[in-house]
């Protein structure tokens, strides 16, 4: 494709398509000798396409670069861990106000935490239990609006809570058969989001 540029720059730098003088078949173009501003024109564009070529390469790095870090960046914001017993840690990410979210749980000293999934139905019950794990006193299950990050992709939890609402946190619900996910939840779960608040 370039050569056909530069050959048709050439020739319409020599005098325009079609003027006299211009060869008209292989034979004279073989013996055909172009004047130097021609050249002058074809270094340019070699120049102007070789710097194109850099640019494509660095543009390509530079977005390796911000994909690996938007891997490695945690979901903001990050919410205050609570601890309870046997070192279960728990924290809502998703939202600044850090009053509703998703739920993440994971075991004290270990860095990987894990979205919880509910393989029944999320209820109002559960997530008082889980407003309560949170130090707060009122709920109501799921959130208004959209949340940051994504609940399609990393480690990821699944429970069948059902809760009475009257537990302390949510391991003391019965729970069901626990499964393990890298991709967050499957879509035949739920997953375990509240809003919580003081009152």
């Amino acid at each position: 494709m370039w050569l056909t540029l530069y050959l048709t720059v050439a020739l319409l730098a020599a005098g325009g398509g079609g003027a006299p003088g211009l060869p008209t078949s292989p034979a004279e173009l073989e013996t055909f000798e172009p004047e130097p501003r021609v050249f002058a024109v074809l270094n340019l564009l070699a120049a102007v396409d070789s710097r194109l070529r850099q640019q494509e390469s660095l543009l390509k790095e530079l977005a390796g670069q911000v994909a690996d870090l938007r891997r490695r960046l945690p979901e903001y914001p990050i919410c205050e861990v609570i601890t309870v017993e046997q070192g279960r840690q728990f924290r809502l990410v998703g939202d600044a106000g850090c009053r509703r979210g998703r739920l993440q749980w994971r075991i004290k000293g270990y860095g990987q935490w894990h979205q919880l999934c509910d393989r029944s139905a999320w209820s109002a019950a559960d997530a008082a239990v889980a407003c309560r794990s949170l130090g707060f006193h009122s709920s109501v299950a799921g959130v208004d609006g959209p949340l940051i990050g994504s609940v399609e992709r990393g480690y990821a939890r699944g429970l069948s809570f059902d809760c009475q609402g009257d537990e302390q946190h949510l391991w003391q619900c019965p729970l069901g058969t626990e499964t393990f996910h890298t991709d967050g939840c499957p879509a035949d779960t739920t997953p375990a989001a509240v809003t919580c608040d003081d009152g």
